[in-house]
């Protein structure tokens, strides 16, 4: 009983963050400009002319702000079918495959935004790490409802 309270617990609280993050991705979006103002004004893109290189910051980050959405929106709808109780079902599988798909866009975004910014290049290798690790749980997953709907024909 403990152990089921927790993962409730656990769950709700993911849910929250998930809206948390929404909230913080709408923001970022919402004042990119002024954020990639500052940003560059105490980077040394200041003394070489800001507007080719704030087009550049905007670019990447409204670029990732589509597949984030995306990824924020699978999140939810994953936890939210954990939440019923329904755990290897086609729905989860597909919902990690989105998933891997939203990092590895913003992994190719990255590595096409390090072009002008070296940093990029990390957070294109935590990307590509993190599509990586989802693909490999979305494989359990998909093996998972092979065995239970195995196990549900055979009952």
């Amino acid at each position: 009983m403990k152990q089921q309270n927790d993962a409730v617990g656990s769950l709700a609280i993911s849910q929250l963050l998930v809206k948390i993050f929404l909230g913080v991705l709408v923001g970022v979006d919402v004042a990119a400009y002024w954020l990639v103002e500052w940003f560059l004004s105490w980077t040394r893109y200041r003394l070489t002319g800001d507007l080719p290189w704030q087009a550049l910051f905007l670019l990447t980050i409204y670029a990732a702000s589509i597949p984030a959405y995306f990824a924020l929106y699978r999140l939810y709808r994953l936890l939210a079918n954990l939440d019923e109780g329904q755990v290897f079902v086609e729905q989860n599988v597909t919902c990690l495959a989105v998933l891997s798909r939203c990092c590895w866009a913003v992994a190719a975004i990255c590595l096409a935004s390090a072009l002008y910014y070296l940093p990029y290049l990390m957070v294109m290798v935590a990307a590509a790490f993190m599509a990586l690790i989802l693909r490999i749980v979305q494989n359990v997953f998909r093996q998972a409802c092979e065995m239970k709907d195995e196990l549900d024909l055979t009952v």
